[in-house]
């Protein structure tokens, strides 16, 4: 139910609000009297685990994969946006399932970093944050060091052109990547960070962007 909230928040000005209510109003009745009580009832706190009931992973993705899939192939922006956001929601919950899959994943939302559409390279900077997150203890960083490096520090080099948010979100997406890297692989990439950062900081006048270093 989260994921579809987000999903809302991110779509709504999309949307066409009365349908919208008449389909999510009766998903989130239905969501809420999902009600096992099979499990413990002790105490307030225990009703955290009536509402954070999960699909199966397994269930999930058999459903949501194709539509995922077929989002990042779309030649519609929107679909992009929201399939890249998807993956941000749901990727501690599926990492385990989607180890196998990781190049196709990585590179399909490698390739949105390009889009000239600023919320598609917002969304995949998200995702792209993300990853590096759920899959730190997989030696995501490791493995994926150079075309994520390449793309962020060429993001960085040309933030003055970039949409004030994506620029925002390329140096938040640098920093969780430099911080699960392992330091002899950043050290390649400290000098150059550091530079372009530097740049960015000496150069850009916009005060949201400058905040963030």
């Amino acid at each position: 139910m989260g994921l579809l909230l987000g999903m809302l928040e991110v779509n709504m000005e999309n949307c066409d609000e009365k349908e919208v209510a008449a389909q999510v109003i009766p998903l989130a009745f239905l969501f809420v009297e999902q009600y096992d009580e099979s499990l413990e009832w002790n105490s307030p706190d225990d009703d955290t685990e009536q509402v954070d009931f999960q699909f199966d992973g397994e269930i999930f993705l058999s459903v949501a994969q194709p539509i995922i899939t077929k989002g990042l192939k779309s030649d519609q922006w929107v679909n992009q946006v929201g399939s890249l956001f998807v993956i941000k929601h749901i990727l501690d919950g599926v990492a385990g399932l989607w180890q196998s899959q990781l190049d196709t994943i990585v590179k399909a939302v490698g390739n949105c970093l390009a889009h000239s559409k600023a919320q598609v390279k917002y969304a995949a900077l998200h995702a792209i944050q993300q990853l590096s997150v759920s899959y730190a203890e997989q030696d995501f960083e490791s493995t994926y060091h150079r075309p994520i490096m390449s793309a962020l520090l060429d993001m960085v080099n040309s933030a003055s052109k970039q949409h004030r948010c994506v620029a925002v979100q390329t140096c938040d997406a640098l920093a969780h990547f430099a911080y699960y890297c392992k330091q002899e692989l950043f050290d390649d990439y400290s000098k150059q960070s550091l530079k372009s950062l530097y740049e960015v900081l000496v150069n850009c006048n916009d005060g949201l962007i400058n905040r963030l270093h």
